[in-house]
């Protein structure tokens, strides 16, 4: 929250709320010496354009948060990636990377219903990881390594299977919370150099930037909101 900017008024990403104080940037910026500087928060807080559908426009939250991790860690195209998890958040990594041309992709979980839909977002391979033989199998796929290793569930157990996997200099790449505030690393079976990097929260201004990303994609129709939503439902008055 951002106590006081307007007459008390508090702001943060109003989820859910039946009211919000949205800070519009370039508006505030015509107010300096009124309410003072604009709030930070206040950069990642877009108009929709006219061509998105306001019902499917909720998926902007994650797929821009996910860009801008995606930005953040470097991930680059054609870069062999293995990402860990197929729920929302590691089918949203999977499809803007495959659009990105990031290849090949291969995503792990374990239920097979989740990796067929994570085939279907764009995954090049996929692996059960209920079996650690996954590890083997991404060996073969990729003999000298993954550059990028996503672990997008929050799990940092999953860190020291991901070392098996990472190429000499690659990268584990944690997004999210972790569930606890302590990892237990062995490092025995890592390459001499690695990077391990976490993502909790983009800063605003690379929010910003990923968002004009994500509307030029929809825009150009590269990007189909509609992908990502499984269910509609309708009020009642």
């Amino acid at each position: 929250n951002y106590d006081g900017l307007i007459d008390g008024l508090n702001a943060a990403w109003g989820a859910q709320a039946e009211y919000g104080a949205v800070f519009d940037e370039f508006a505030w910026k015509k107010m300096q010496g009124v309410y003072g500087p604009a709030p930070e928060v206040g950069a990642a807080q877009l108009i929709l354009p006219d061509y998105i559908d306001p019902v499917a426009a909720v998926m902007i939250i994650t797929l821009r948060e996910v860009l801008a991790a995606i930005n953040t860690f470097g991930i680059k195209p054609n870069q062999p990636t293995v990402v860990y998890g197929c729920g929302p958040v590691g089918i949203t990594f999977t499809k803007l990377m495959s659009i990105l041309g990031v290849y090949p992709i291969i995503a792990l979980d374990v239920k097979d219903d989740k990796l067929d839909y994570a085939k279907e977002m764009g995954a090049d391979y996929t692996f059960n990881s209920k079996d650690l033989s996954y590890i083997g199998k991404v060996r073969e796929l990729c003999p000298g390594g993954v550059q990028n290793a996503l672990i997008a569930v929050g799990v940092t157990d999953l860190i020291n299977q991901a070392m098996e996997l990472i190429a000499d200099a690659g990268k584990i790449c944690n997004y999210g919370v972790p569930a606890n505030n302590s990892m237990n690393l062995d490092w025995e079976k890592v390459p001499y150099n690695w990077q391990l990097i976490f993502q909790q929260m983009p800063a605003f201004q690379d929010l910003t930037d990923a968002t004009q990303q994500i509307f030029s994609l929809i825009r150009t129709g590269i990007l189909d909101l509609k992908e990502f939503i499984s269910d509609y439902f309708e009020t009642k008055d």
